[in-house]
């Protein structure tokens, strides 16, 4: 796991988002799944025995690009932080809202506003424009 930060920069803030595209431009881009994986089942149908990977969705990108467990995608100030980034370009999908008690500032339910949004219709060109567009903002600086 890494190195736990409470706060990050706009230069590490855009080499993260730059990083987590990186790591789906090489290792694909899928929806559905933090990791989505083409494999076989055990008996329960609960676990993969053996499989594919095929892709990582936008958030799972972050996750697996810098080693961070799946459990902590909703607690982790990287993940939040590219999040909150995104949220900042996309279209956020209707009726999605900020939770009771939500500060909305890197907040969990960007989290899964970028996972509905990456599992609606979204295209990979989308989510590359997206992480391309937040990364340029993070570098001007301009993240507000």
């Amino acid at each position: 796991m890494t190195t736990e930060i409470t706060e990050l920069t706009n230069d590490q803030l855009a080499d993260l988002l730059a990083e987590t595209q990186e790591f789906l431009d090489e290792y694909g881009w899928a929806q559905g799944e933090f990791k989505v994986v083409d494999g076989h089942y055990d008996a329960e149908k609960e676990e993969i025995i053996y499989g594919d990977v095929i892709g990582y969705c936008a958030i799972g990108g972050v996750l697996y690009s810098q080693g961070i467990e799946d459990r902590f995608c909703c607690e982790n100030p990287k993940v939040l932080a590219v999040a909150d980034a995104l949220c900042r370009v996309i279209d956020i999908p209707e009726g999605l809202t900020h939770a009771e008690n939500c500060t909305g500032i890197n907040c969990r339910c960007t989290v899964n506003w970028v996972t509905v949004w990456n599992d609606s219709r979204t295209k990979w060109e989308e989510v590359q424009d997206a992480f391309i567009l937040a990364e340029k903002n993070a570098r001007s600086g301009n993240v507000e």
